[in-house]
């Protein structure tokens, strides 16, 4: 148990880092501990191009009739670690003493702030994934194009120019992921600029005296995506929607069975205003009005800072769907030392650290 690696998931949201320890034991994830660092400076964190926040204006894409679902079918993966070999991973019991969630005091900076953390965690490794904040990421589907038939050097172009059209200006593979699949649709995922989570783990790491290794970066939509499929038993014609949550903005993914279908746009309220949850209410209820979304099964609550509230909210006007805070899977996470009411608020943490931890890759 002593050399089992921990994983360690950053999710930047509003004036807050959320954290999230997680360790690997035989087939499953032992969740170690949950902090909650205050910003000393708030981040700003840009959304998507003006022109895609606007949801009267064309998407840039649909100029060749694609299909505007966003989405990526699978995790946008960073640059490639180590292979989990779980057999070698001993179960073991240790009796880890954990808090609820620990706040902890602000210091100088937000560089200083996170060097704590790291130094706190392990003073020689620790092994990172780090979030994209909501609303950074575009995710598309293109659907008019066979792009088995393309060759990759013309594909690559195409795209370029198509991410060009949408920032203004040239776009590397730094930039985006793109995956062809079976059917020959292409899923297309894209951001501006550097995760503002990962630039501050740069700025940390010229404090760090250990070593850093970046397991994943990853979209906070994503995230929960990952979540839920390695939490739930998705049948291929299930319609969920995951809300989002957060002060200032919120988001509603909707995936049918493991896919995603759609991605709503950023929302502009948050949990910081009293009619946030009639306004994603409207959002969902004319999204399933105009057939956007043929139905809906489940609606799972994300990062879930506002107790029961929320969910009996939902449940009283989604009365024929099921609703609840998203939940960890007993036979995949060993919650047994967290205190259960902490886990809502931090399901993107926990997220990014399952992402970089390579523990439910399929």
């Amino acid at each position: 148990m002593f050399g089992q690696k921990e994983y360690v998931g950053l999710a930047l949201q509003d004036d807050v880092i959320r954290v999230a320890r997680v360790r690997v034991a035989g087939k499953k994830l032992k969740l170690v501990k949950l902090d909650q660092l205050s910003l000393v400076e708030k981040i700003r964190t840009e959304t998507q191009p003006q022109e895609l926040q606007d949801d009267n204006l064309e998407d840039p894409f649909e100029e060749e009739d694609a299909d505007t679902i966003f989405g990526l079918e699978e995790e946008v993966e960073a640059d490639e670690e180590e292979e989990i070999d779980f057999a070698d991973l001993e179960e073991g019991d240790e009796d880890i003493s954990l808090d609820m969630v620990e706040e902890t005091e602000t210091t100088q900076s937000n560089e200083l702030l996170l060097y704590n953390l790291l130094t706190e965690i392990d003073f020689k490794k620790v092994n990172l994934g780090v979030n994209i904040p909501a609303g950074n990421a575009i995710f598309q589907v293109i659907r008019d194009t066979d792009f088995n038939e393309v060759k990759k050097k013309d594909l690559i172009q195409d795209l370029e120019d198509k991410l060009e059209s949408i920032y203004g200006m040239p776009k590397s593979g730094d930039n985006y992921s793109y995956e062809i699949r079976d059917d020959g649709s292409l899923l297309l995922g894209s951001i501006e600029d550097e995760s503002v989570t990962l630039q501050l783990v740069n700025q940390a790491r010229e404090l760090y005296n250990g070593k850093l290794s970046i397991e994943e970066v990853i979209p906070d939509e994503m995230a929960l995506v990952g979540m839920v499929r390695g939490n739930y038993d998705l049948e291929p014609d299930e319609m969920t929607g995951i809300i989002q949550f957060g002060k200032q903005n919120c988001r509603v993914v909707f995936m049918k069975g493991e896919e995603i279908w759609l991605v709503s746009p950023i929302i502009n309220e948050g949990t910081e205003k009293k009619s946030f949850l009639n306004t994603i209410f409207s959002k969902i209820l004319f999204q399933l009005d105009t057939g956007e979304v043929p139905n809906l099964d489940r609606i799972l609550l994300a990062n879930n800072t506002t107790g029961g509230s929320a969910v009996n909210f939902f449940r009283d006007n989604f009365p024929d769907i099921h609703v609840e805070n998203l939940t960890l899977k007993e036979d995949f996470f060993d919650t047994e030392n967290i205190e259960p009411t902490s886990l809502p608020s931090f399901t993107t943490a926990i997220g990014t650290a399952l992402a970089a931890s390579k523990a439910k890759e399929e």
